[in-house]
């Protein structure tokens, strides 16, 4: 019988065949490759900085990535399988879902898939998901939330991205996301970068992607108050945002004022016992 606390280590191989590199970073390349057991895709990263000024340090910030997206299950978010990791050698591998598809500025939705109205809620549903589960993104830009050629939003690259503990609100690496022309006021008066930050640069985000379109948007109201320079005019959190969603949902189904309420008193419960699952659950990741 094992002893609770005894380590074992299992001598396994896998093959895997190279496809296609699929891009490099400042912190390591991504391959695409092919499981030869299930011939399934994945996108390998492998960890090789390009500045070795700052090897150790970068080699921490792929380790945190891995213990990030090891915690997370959503289906808006990339989906972590295995990592590899030879400290020694600074070197490892984190072995991730096959996103194919294109970035969210080269979306363009026709009347047979799904519209910027479905594509903005996806993405509302999973940083309202890493609000919950206390992570900060922290480089949000259209190469970071893909589109797969299901049209499924899948929020990837946390590289940079950092779990918050204890009293724990803020993070820092603000320019680390999408640039703007004007920062939002929590970050200039104090430094301050939370999860109401990553309101803003999301909301510019989409006001610079749909364009003229906004105008004709279902949710430029939305994204209106997800732009405020300030804090106190901003939004609180995603989890407002998505209340804000579903209430225009509602107001399309002809349902009386008094279904409207017991409808959102429902919602409201359902989504605290959802949140107490998904906060207890933990993700079996299998070889």
């Amino acid at each position: 019988m094992i002893q609770p606390g005894t380590v074992v280590e299992f001598d396994r191989k896998k093959q895997f065949t190279h496809v296609q590199s699929l891009g490099e970073g400042g912190t390591g390349d991504t391959h695409l490759f092919k499981d030869d057991t299930t011939d399934m895709l994945f996108a390998f990263k492998k960890y090789s900085p390009k500045d070795t000024n700052y090897i150790d340090e970068h080699y921490q910030r792929f380790v945190d990535e891995i213990k990030i997206l090891f915690k997370l299950s959503h289906p808006n978010i990339v989906r972590v399988y295995n990592y590899y990791l030879y400290p020694e050698y600074k070197l490892g591998y984190l072995q991730m879902e096959y996103i194919d598809g294109a970035t969210i500025a080269d979306f363009k939705p026709d009347f047979l898939g799904k519209s910027w109205v479905e594509i903005f809620t996806e993405t509302i549903s999973a940083f309202e998901y890493l609000e919950m589960n206390k992570i900060l993104h922290r480089d949000i830009r259209p190469a970071n939330i893909m589109i797969d050629n299901n049209g499924n939003v899948k929020v990837i690259d946390f590289g940079f991205g950092k779990k918050l503990t204890g009293q724990d609100k803020d993070g820092r690496s603000v320019f680390l996301n999408w640039p703007v022309s004007q920062l939002p006021e929590e970050t200039n008066d104090e430094g301050i970068y939370n999860h109401q930050t990553e309101i803003y640069f999301l909301g510019k985000l989409f006001s610079n992607i749909l364009g003229k379109e906004i105008a004709n948007f279902k949710f430029e109201h939305i994204i209106d108050k997800m732009v405020k320079l300030s804090p106190f005019e901003r939004y609180l959190s995603f989890h407002d945002i998505a209340i804000d969603i579903s209430q225009g949902v509602l107001g399309e189904i002809n349902f009386t004022k008094k279904e409207k309420e017991v409808y959102r008193g429902v919602a409201d419960i359902l989504s605290k016992y959802i949140y107490n699952y998904i906060n207890n659950y933990e993700p079996i990741n299998a070889d």
